[in-house]
């Protein structure tokens, strides 16, 4: 089985599954079944890189390329800053104020323009914006493409953690006009996790490290000290594993997203779209995940 090249674009900050899924990753990298080829930042928060940075370095990848959103006002108040401040200040990182990341659309570009064709999984685990502002890049001197060609070339599937099917879900309703604006011209396969598929599957609540020895931990201990449901770390399975052995997927259709971030589906033989189906127990789905983020 070869590796998936992993692009995880995250809005780590606002809830601690974002921290959950990285880790999840990292353990899949460890396992041979991934390579994380760069993580990006997909709000204002500037705390947000060096977070992510710190997880990156605590698991011996601190080389791993890191991008940031750069515009002001979007999801920066401290409220989203619950955990991500404390990381970024506490764990070695190059990013610890926010201060010199690299624009995350930059970040994108030159990464996707590096691998092979067709060999990229991204996985979108935060509002839309930035994979908006990869798909209306211009060539530069990273890639002579745009960004929808270099898509359709580089990019094998997309895999968002967004929509569902009870009301607004978080992600698209942060920036309705980027989600609407990805579902609608994203030129590649786009598998959703929806709300529902991680919404009753706890995780993070049986830590072996003490506080302050992990950032991951760390970043529960101060968000959901009790745990929490695992929308990212569904994602990122799907991202990396397939939906097997605990999801499949819904037949082909098409997922829009009007301006209030509510997501239609409609179901056509030739659409790009499909929906995680949860096939598995959630006890099993929440030991698998645990023991990821367990697992260095």
């Amino acid at each position: 089985m070869n590796h998936i090249n992993l692009i995880i674009d995250t809005d780590i900050g606002p809830d601690c599954d974002d921290a959950g899924a990285l880790a999840c990753a990292h353990s899949l990298q460890n396992q041979g079944l991934c390579k994380i080829l760069a993580v990006t930042h997909c709000t204002s928060n500037p705390y947000g890189a060096g977070c992510v940075d710190a997880i990156n370095r605590w698991y011996g990848r601190g080389d791993t390329p890191v991008g940031t959103l750069k515009s002001d006002g979007f999801l920066a108040d401290v409220q989203y800053q619950k955990y991500n401040r404390y990381v970024a200040q506490k764990y070695p990182n190059r990013y610890p104020t926010g201060e010199g990341v690299p624009d995350a659309r930059a970040v994108l570009r030159s990464t996707l323009a590096a691998v092979d064709d067709g060999s990229a999984v991204i996985c979108a685990i935060g509002p839309l914006r930035n994979l908006a502002n990869l798909l209306h890049s211009q060539p530069d001197d990273l890639s002579s493409l745009k960004g929808q060609e270099l898509i359709s070339k580089k990019v094998k599937r997309l895999v968002v953690m967004g929509g569902g099917w009870t009301g607004p879900e978080w992600n698209f309703l942060m920036d309705p006009k980027a989600a609407a604006d990805v579902c609608g011209s994203w030129p590649t396969e786009i598998w959703f996790s929806t709300f529902e598929i991680g919404e009753s599957i706890i995780t993070g609540n049986n830590w072996i490290w003490e506080d302050g020895t992990n950032p991951v931990r760390d970043a529960y201990r101060l968000h959901s000290p009790n745990g929490r449901m695992s929308w990212d770390l569904t994602a990122i399975w799907a991202a990396v594993m397939g939906p097997a052995p605990f999801f499949a997927l819904s037949d082909c259709g098409s997922l829009s997203v009007d301006e209030n971030g509510t997501n239609k589906w409609i179901s056509t033989e030739n659409g790009n779209h499909r929906y995680l189906l949860k096939i598995g127990p959630d006890e099993l789905i929440q030991k698998a995940l645990d023991d990821l983020m367990m697992d260095k």
